[in-house]
């Protein structure tokens, strides 16, 4: 069975990664972490990490500098 995780996990991973992940092992990377996992947000449900990471960028939480991840935590909810 799938884990169900908040994508939170997933922001604060990305924020507090050192080194800095590449836009290129973004995806690559969370699924390495969360293993069987779906994810949802404070607005939508049974994300893939895929649906995740194009949610995040679309929310302008998650963005890209020089090719790596970078998390706008000004426009991270506080749930």
């Amino acid at each position: 069975m799938s884990k169900n995780i908040h994508g939170h996990e997933v922001i604060a991973m990305i924020a507090n990664a050192d080194p800095l992940i590449k836009e290129s092992e973004l995806l690559k990377t969370i699924e390495r972490e969360f293993p069987d996992t779906v994810f949802h947000t404070c607005s939508k449900e049974n994300l893939t990490p895929k649906e995740l990471i194009d949610f995040l960028e679309m929310a302008n939480k998650l963005y890209f500098v020089n090719g790596f991840a970078k998390i706008r935590t000004e426009n991270v909810c506080e749930n």
